[in-house]
């Protein structure tokens, strides 16, 4: 029996081509997954089985759930579809939420409101199911209150909330878009396992988007590879990545496989040296008259970072991570011990700690100022220097700069959302060299980008380290990441680095509980060979 056929599906808007004669189906209690690079339609063919495409769109072709064609449908007829028959999981669960209502008002929004023709359910009734779903995506409302707003959750507690949003109408189909994307390993792996026990349990079909081919080897039954909006290659999971027959499959293969190439750094002296800190924060008070008790973000921690050493930072959410590096940016006061670069206390008002250490976001879109040029975004640092280059010299320096990250000195001239996402992080990156900064911290640089872009700005940060005898701190939950770029590890949890050291000893002999949690969580390719 087949639950979702997607027939011939060719879909354009305003006139350039998205999708072409893509084809594909999904059996009740399957999960199919659906790969590929940025761009390649995944998202698309979602939101052309939700209805949700923008103005402009021309589809042809058949979207039939259980025998329906969706395409065929009018806006009220897709509406009666939607919650009832089939649910979405967005990526953001952040930007899905809204932050002002509490997550049991928009769990059982569905329930409440009532269709022309239909009475609006009891609110008894509502009462209970909502207590039910939080119950079954693991936020039982005795732990998690129901009378809770989103920013008072983690990002993982947040996406169970978006997945109940989604499933409390027990619908036959789920569409899951890269729904584990931001989450640190172990929290991924609790989501992934939460999805598998909901097909199971429920018997519905998951549509699970996403470029993360380890997560696609542990959690799918069948996978269709897309590239340019056609699917170049599906079936049995397994199969697929065993024979591996389109090229662009074995590249993606290889590209979520890669290591960068870190060639042997003499020991040199130190340059960035953590000693003894710590950080807290105060928490809500807990009665009218009783003092606010504190939270410890950060207890004791040390460390340091010699020069051209590559340092890897890994630990779930809540950790201390964003704390620690705040703290090393000069951006967060501490309350005991001491930080400084190359012997001089770090300051967030200091240009002259601040230009020798620069960052590299997570998200370089919402980093940049869409309303300037490239040039102008990437010589922001030039503030921190009293005698920053002006006129050609300005010029030279932003060439010599996109050059050196794989870019043409003629991008300078261009806005930042010309750029895909692989650009505007080679674009960051240029905004963080432009100074010669001794340090470089790398916050999730890389975690956005699908496998072979995040290939491509991996070798980029090694090529860029020899070049330059940069060192970096590179913060990551994709430890597989963060193994292959990265000479030394240290292992975060509540606040204290439970274990450090050279990459490969840790990853391969773990010593410490939690330094073995985090690897068993993490998902794995499996190696079929060449």
């Amino acid at each position: 029996m087949t639950l979702l056929d997607i027939r011939n599906l060719t879909l354009s808007i305003s006139g350039t081509p998205i999708l072409r004669d893509l084809s594909l189906t999904i059996a009740p209690g399957e999960i199919l997954a659906l790969t590929g690079e940025s761009g390649s339609g995944k998202s698309m063919t979602a939101f052309a089985t939700m209805g949700l495409l923008p103005q402009g769109s021309e589809t042809t072709g058949e979207i039939l759930l259980n025998g329906t064609d969706l395409l065929a449908l009018t806006e009220p007829q897709m509406c009666a579809q939607r919650g009832r028959r089939m649910g979405m999981v967005f990526q953001e669960p952040m930007t899905a939420l809204n932050p002002l209502q509490t997550i049991g008002q928009q769990v059982s929004e569905t329930l409440r409101l009532s269709r022309k023709g239909e009475a609006a359910m009891p609110r008894a009734e509502v009462k209970e199911l909502l207590h039910q779903t939080l119950t079954r995506v693991g936020l039982p409302p005795d732990k998690v209150p129901a009378t809770r707003y989103p920013h008072q959750l983690s990002g993982g507690q947040r996406q169970r909330v978006v997945i109940a949003m989604a499933i409390i109408r027990r619908p036959a189909l789920l569409i899951a878009d890269e729904p584990t994307t931001a989450l640190d390993v172990t929290t991924q792996a609790q989501i992934l396992d939460l999805l598998r026990d909901l097909v199971q349990d429920f018997g519905m079909g998951l549509l699970m988007i996403t470029h993360d081919l380890a997560v696609v080897s542990q959690l799918a039954d069948r996978i269709a590879v897309m590239r340019k909006g056609e699917i170049v290659e599906q079936g049995a999971t397994q199969a697929v990545f065993a024979q591996r027959r389109h090229p662009y499959t074995r590249a993606l293969f290889d590209a979520s496989r890669h290591r960068a190439q870190l060639d042997e750094i003499p020991a040199q002296a130190p340059l960035l040296q953590v000693r003894n800190i710590s950080r807290s924060y105060p928490m809500k008070r807990p009665g009218l008259f009783q003092p606010r008790p504190l939270f410890s973000a950060l207890k004791d921690v040390s460390f340091e970072i010699r020069r051209g050493e590559r340092l890897g930072l890994v630990g779930e959410s809540g950790s201390g991570k964003s704390t620690l590096t705040r703290a090393i940016l000069g951006l967060d006061p501490i309350d005991a011990g001491q930080i400084t670069l190359d012997g001089t206390p770090v300051s967030g008002t200091d240009p002259t700690t601040r230009r020798k250490m620069q960052v590299v976001f997570q998200d370089p879109y919402s980093s940049f100022n869409p309303r300037h040029r490239v040039a102008r975004l990437i010589t922001e640092p030039f503030h921190l220097i009293d005698d920053a280059p002006t006129g050609a010299a300005r010029n030279t320096a932003v060439a010599e700069v996109l050059t050196a990250v794989g870019l043409s000195p003629r991008d300078g001239d261009k806005y930042i959302h010309a750029f895909s996402g692989g650009q505007r992080q080679r674009i960051a990156i240029a905004r963080a060299l432009i100074t010669r900064p001794d340090l470089i911290l790398f916050d999730e640089a890389v975690s956005a980008l699908d496998v072979r872009v995040r290939a491509q700005i991996l070798d980029l940060i090694a090529d860029l380290s020899r070049r330059y005898g940069l060192s970096y701190l590179f913060i990551g939950h994709d430890l597989s990441v963060v193994r292959g770029i990265t000479d030394r590890v240290m292992v975060m949890q509540a606040g204290q680095i439970v274990e450090q050291g050279p990459t490969e000893q840790v990853f391969d002999a773990p010593t410490h509980p939690y330094t073995r949690k985090l690897i068993a969580a993490a998902p794995r390719l499996p190696d079929f060979g060449a």
